[in-house]
Parts: C-alpha cells; structure tokens; sequence
C-alpha cells in the first residue's frame, strides 16, 4: 500500500546534467598557438645565432637566412590559424572555453609580437 496518493515513491531519480566537455577545437588552437609560439622564440635564436657567426648583416641572397624567412612566415601563419580557431571555438555551445581563451590570446600575443617585429625591421 503507498503512502503517497500520487504515486510516487519518495525517492525519485534525478538526472543529472552531464558538465561540458572541452572544445576539441579550443584545444587545437591551445596547442598550434603554443607549437608556433615556441617555434618562433626558436628561429629569432637561430636569427641572431646567424647574425653573430657573420660579424656582419645576413644577406638577402643567403640560403639560410630564405629558409629562415619562411619558417618565420610559416609559424606566423599556424598563428593566424591558431587565432581563427579560437575565436570559433569561443561561440561553441555547451563546451568549456578556457582552451579557446587560452589559445586566442597567445596568438594574438604572437602575432602583435610578429608584427612589432616587422615595424622595428623596417624602420
């Protein structure tokens, strides 16, 4: 006999609701802005590790210093890419954002940064 006139029991089950998981894309753009960040630090090592084997400025011709500046080029661009997917993965629903914060503000970091270098080079 229930005691209950509704019929319910008086424990229920509840559902509970499942935490967000990280966005897959968040994290993508954590790690390339983190990879090309790195790899950034690393060719204006390698830069001035040329400069000063030379004693004097790198050559435009030089095949090395090409190489240099397509790295440069390259990682500026996973850079850029790093950005856009942070900035997407910002608007996706039901997902944790501190990836795609992370991953947005290092390479807005790096591609000021990137940028500061070229006014400096050119002026």
């Amino acid at each position: 006999m229930q005691d209950n006139p509704y019929g319910f029991s008086h424990f229920t089950k509840q559902v509970a609701v499942p935490e967000p998981k990280h966005s897959g894309v968040g994290i993508t753009s954590f790690v390339l802005s983190l990879l090309s960040g790195l790899g950034m630090f690393v060719m204006c090592g390698v830069a001035v590790y040329m400069a000063m084997q030379g004693q004097s400025e790198i050559s435009d011709d030089d095949p090395n210093a090409i190489l240099l500046g397509l790295a440069v080029i390259g990682l500026g661009m996973m850079q850029v890419f790093a950005f856009i997917l942070g900035a997407v993965a910002l608007f996706q629903p039901n997902r944790k954002r501190i990836f795609a914060v992370l991953g947005t503000i290092f390479s807005l970091m790096a591609i000021l940064c990137i940028v500061g270098l070229i006014i400096l080079g050119s002026a």
